[in-house]
């Protein structure tokens, strides 16, 4: 008899944040198992079923996080006779009648000084990071950095179930040689060339204060444009009156870009900055190398995992070495050309299939 597998997809959505992406790519990796196991999908919105309508899709009708979670799912879980539940946020039901796997993204929620989450989602995570390690049958990291953090925070002397799976990237991401479709897309954000790319969102952790200070250190001197993806965050009032008084240094922000418009402007830019404080990962790094693009990327964190020697990093916390690291790639062409070439070499090491693989071994492993 196959073993019954299920995703928690609460939210998968729109395919914006990088949680949603892992999501996705994970899941449609997994779909690949189809034959050898029997999977099921849960989702709280009917828009969801558009993914992957080749295996079990189930609705829980909530919005409500705790409901759904806590209640909905777990029923649901019991029902099907659901073997194998995946979790990829970071919590787990406490009613779960299976035996969980717990994907963490990072640990973000734990480390104050970033101040980039809400008091009462954080104290939620807190609670729920914990028992979601304790009480899990394996848990997987994506990240080495990741793993660290979960054996320093969450769960102590218990190395045997935690397991570092990696991420991937999906097949959308290429180098674009359509120059029609590029065109469409440069007009379509009225993107002026050349220009910088910070595949992001608004919040303190992606640094974007130091980033425009080191902006602010070296615009003159250089052509580029410098843009922005994500909405304007809770957090980030000082950030949003900077970005909102750069309108005529060539300071742009994008908004939530659609998904099917990424590879496009990945294409379309002169290099790629990422300069977050903290990463569980990083995918726009790879995203971005994919696409043929050179990176400049913060040499903390998670971050020097994904890009290995294919990326020019900086120290995040120094405003003058971002401000290098600008000037550098701006005009450094021998360099970008060397980056471009190690980033595409760099980016096959990392797949969803193999990341689906990893868990699925460690899973028959385990199994009894």
């Amino acid at each position: 008899m196959k073993l019954k597998i299920a995703m928690a997809s609460r939210d998968l959505g729109n395919l914006i944040t990088g949680v949603q992406k892992y999501n996705y790519g994970f899941s449609q990796a997994l779909v690949q198992y189809k034959q050898k196991y029997d999977i099921h999908f849960y989702y709280s919105q009917k828009e969801d079923f558009k993914y992957f309508p080749e295996v079990h899709q189930h609705y829980l009708p909530t919005r409500n996080r705790l409901l759904w979670d806590h209640i909905f799912l777990p029923l649901a879980l019991l029902r099907d006779k659901i073997d194998y539940t995946i979790f990829p946020k970071g919590t787990k039901s406490i009613l779960s009648p299976t035996r969980d796997l717990v994907i963490f993204n990072d640990l973000g929620y734990f480390y104050p000084q970033l101040n980039a989450y809400q008091a009462l989602d954080t104290y939620y995570m807190k609670l729920m990071m914990p028992f979601s390690a304790r009480h899990a049958w394996g848990v997987f990291t994506i990240s080495d950095s990741t793993r660290q953090d979960v054996g320093k925070f969450l769960i102590q002397n218990e190395e045997s179930k935690i397991k570092t799976i990696d991420s991937g990237i999906t097949n959308n991401y290429k180098r674009i040689n359509d120059e029609r479709l590029l065109d469409e897309i440069q007009k379509k954000y009225n993107l002026q060339l050349p220009f910088i790319f910070y595949p992001t969102s608004i919040s303190p952790r992606k640094n974007i204060g130091r980033l425009l200070d080191a902006w602010d250190k070296i615009n003159s001197q250089i052509p580029h444009h410098l843009y922005m993806t994500g909405n304007k965050s809770w957090n980030a009032s000082e950030i949003n009156l900077r970005l909102e008084n750069q309108d005529n240094s060539r300071v742009h922000l994008l908004g939530k870009v659609p998904e099917e418009d990424m590879a496009a402007i990945y294409n379309l830019a002169d290099f790629v900055v990422y300069v977050s404080l903290m990463e569980g990962f990083g995918l726009p790094i790879l995203e971005a190398m994919t696409c043929g693009v050179a990176v400049m990327a913060a040499n903390i964190s998670s971050i020097p995992e994904v890009c290995g020697d294919a990326a020019l990093m900086v120290d995040p916390i120094s405003v003058d070495s971002i401000a290098q690291g600008l000037l550098r790639m701006a005009y450094d062409n021998d360099l970008k050309n060397q980056l471009i070439a190690k980033g595409l070499i760099q980016a096959k090491k990392f797949s969803w299939s193999r990341t689906v693989a990893i868990a699925l071994d460690w899973i028959e492993t385990h199994h009894e």
